[in-house]
């Protein structure tokens, strides 16, 4: 996260977490906000509630931290996926997600950890279409253009999965 934000990253994504609190990494995280950046976070793949047991760095409590959950295909919040009526923002795809693997091949795989980069990539597009835009203003444009889906409601903060073509409006 400091690499990024020294090299002038706007935006970052974070597809790791543990349940361990770190006051120094809340201040970084926390600093990079101050200087503009946007953290993006997997909020973890554990079927836990964030808002009882947090993940970090999904569960900082931070304007420029966008804490991510996972979604199936059919819409329903992925069994493994953590939520968070009040720590956990937005859902999105995050289930048989095509990736690199080393060595040059590809994998379908699952979790958080593929859903958050689909956020950060949205968070990008609106940063580029709008290039005045804060961290929280980015965070809170994502979580009011979510698609509401009865299925997530009391599972994250928007109620609803990542919609590219409302964020952008």
């Amino acid at each position: 996260l400091v690499y990024a934000v020294y090299m002038g990253a706007d935006i970052s994504n974070h597809s790791y977490g543990c349940y361990c609190y770190s006051a120094d990494m809340e201040s970084v995280v926390a600093a990079a906000g101050d200087l503009g950046h946007l953290v993006i976070a997997a909020a973890g793949n554990d079927s836990v509630n964030n808002d009882q047991d947090p993940s970090y760095p999904a569960s900082y409590a931070s304007n420029n931290v966008v804490a991510v959950a996972a979604v199936a295909e059919d819409g329903q919040m992925a069994t493994f996926s953590n939520v968070g009526a009040s720590s956990v923002d937005i859902a999105a795809p995050g289930v048989a997600i095509l990736s690199t693997t080393p060595g040059g091949g590809y994998q379908s795989l699952n979790g958080t950890s593929m859903a958050s980069p689909h956020v950060a990539a949205v968070a990008a597009l609106l940063l580029s279409v709008e290039p005045g835009l804060s961290p929280s203003e980015i965070r809170q444009a994502l979580i009011n253009s979510a698609r509401r889906n009865d299925l997530h409601s009391g599972s994250t903060v928007s109620g609803g999965t990542l919609d590219a073509a409302a964020a952008l409006q």
